[in-house]
């Protein structure tokens, strides 16, 4: 089981020794004017995460961009043709390696693998469910009419 801080103070003190670069401050920890391990903690707490659906459109636009490279390419096709392969799994094999999985690949799926622009592939509609969530959290609710049609069933 994992042990959660107690403390707000504790948590900054471990969010300051896991994201602060020790050579970048040269100064002891215990010098450092009061207010800057605060600060600094809770720039790193608002910028690791999403805060909107917007946010998240965005960096699933920048993640796509990432799909241009070839190795990219490679081990998503090798994930479909083996779907115990996790992507991270495959990234980590030699290269000669991905290669041989990529051969097998074609040949479990019957077509010849060719590297594309991701521009000029295919995109669903999968951006549609962030739309979906958003105009979902955006609704607005009429209690007393919801009751009433409860009653009413």
């Amino acid at each position: 089981m994992r042990n959660y801080p107690e403390f707000k103070f504790e948590l900054e003190d471990r969010i300051w020794d896991d994201c602060v670069l020790e050579h970048t401050f040269s100064v002891n920890k215990e010098l450092i004017e009061a207010g800057v391990i605060t600060t600094i903690s809770q720039l790193v707490l608002f910028y690791s995460a999403p805060h909107n659906v917007t946010d998240i459109n965005i960096d699933l636009i920048e993640s796509r961009e990432l799909l241009n490279d070839a190795i990219e390419q490679a081990v998503i096709t090798i994930c479909e043709a083996f779907p115990s392969y996790l992507p991270e799994t495959i990234e980590k094999l030699p290269w000669k390696t991905i290669v041989k999985r990529l051969a097998q690949a074609e040949r479990i799926l019957d077509k010849e693998f060719e590297f594309q622009d991701a521009a000029s592939q295919d995109q669903d509609d999968s951006g549609k469910i962030f739309k979906d969530l958003e105009e979902f959290t955006n609704r607005t609710f009429d209690f007393a009419k919801l009751n009433a049609e409860i009653a009413e069933a």
